[in-house]
């Protein structure tokens, strides 16, 4: 450390310094150099860079990005198994080891529990204050709220996730929406889970009478960056009128003027609705150059 700080001295060096096992993690590089550094949060790859990087078509691309992620070691190996192995390898020494070691985690029963749990419930909101009353109710083990947000932190990349979980559960749809996720945070928005209450009109009794009835909608995601906000729905196909109206509702009944977008898998040029919406193609959003696709869209 004492050289690496010696580097500092000189104006014309930037000196980056890694840290990836439980002895050196970045927090505790950011720590050592007490102001006088930046911390740097390397994400897997994006999906262009996943396409950029392999030469690949979007559509094969896709089917072994879902699968495998974008950890880039794990992106250049040749074969699939290599790379499956890789993943669980990782799940084990770095994903519950090295956490458990460097974060002093005593519940470590727990904490492998809830790495199952999280990865279980992709595309799904996940909270924390429930697990651990599900762990307290259903194994008798005692654990915080604040315990479980924790551990939550700890995990990334969806080619982790499907290894955790033996690849089962390869539910497109959900993956999707999380790769989605993931986009929107490396183009710098804060991202979040949005709900719209909304009155809908319902037949009750046999004589049909109209009643409204008050529910609650989800936004999969609403993106703001600075003064920018998007709201963004998340929908493998839209398929047939009910289904559309079904992921536009939310949309549909937000009172401002922010953008609002459907991205779906459909292979068609983006468009919008007779009601404002932006219906675009996955692989047009994912391939944009960032910044791009809503410098068009605003």
């Amino acid at each position: 450390m004492g050289t690496l700080n010696g580097f500092l001295r000189h104006k014309n060096f930037d000196v980056y310094v890694t840290g990836s096992n439980s002895r050196f993690l970045s927090s505790d590089i950011v720590t050592e150099f007490k102001g006088r550094g930046t911390q740097v949060h390397v994400l897997p790859l994006a999906f262009s860079e996943y396409v950029q990087g392999l030469g690949l078509a979007a559509q094969d691309a896709w089917k072994e990005y879902i699968e495998t992620g974008g950890i880039p070691i794990v992106a250049k190996m040749r074969s699939k198994e290599e790379k499956i192995a890789y993943l669980k390898d990782l799940c084990e020494e770095t994903y519950l080891k090295d956490i458990i070691e460097h974060n002093h985690v005593r519940k470590q029963e727990e904490l492998a529990d809830t790495f199952d749990v999280v990865a279980s419930m992709i595309g799904t909101p996940v909270n924390s204050l429930k697990i651990a009353n599900t762990f307290q109710s259903v194994t008798h083990k005692k654990i915080t709220d604040d315990t479980v947000s924790n551990f939550i932190a700890y995990f990334e990349d969806i080619g982790v996730r499907n290894a955790r979980l033996n690849f089962r559960q390869m539910e497109e749809p959900h993956i999707m929406e999380n790769i989605i996720y993931n986009e929107l945070r490396y183009r710098g928005f804060s991202v979040d889970v949005g709900e719209v209450n909304i009155s809908e009109k319902k037949q009750i009794g046999q004589k049909g009478q109209a009643q409204y009835v008050r529910k609650t909608v989800e936004v999969d995601f609403v993106a703001t960056l600075g003064s920018q906000k998007y709201y963004l729905q998340s929908a493998l196909t839209l398929g047939d009128p009910d289904k559309e109206m079904q992921e536009k509702k939310s949309l549909y009944h937000i009172d401002d003027s922010f953008q609002k977008i459907v991205i779906t898998k459909n292979g068609l040029n983006l468009f919008r609705d007779e009601k404002g919406i932006i219906v675009v193609d996955l692989f047009e959003f994912l391939l944009q150059p960032e910044g791009n696709f809503f410098s068009e869209v605003s």
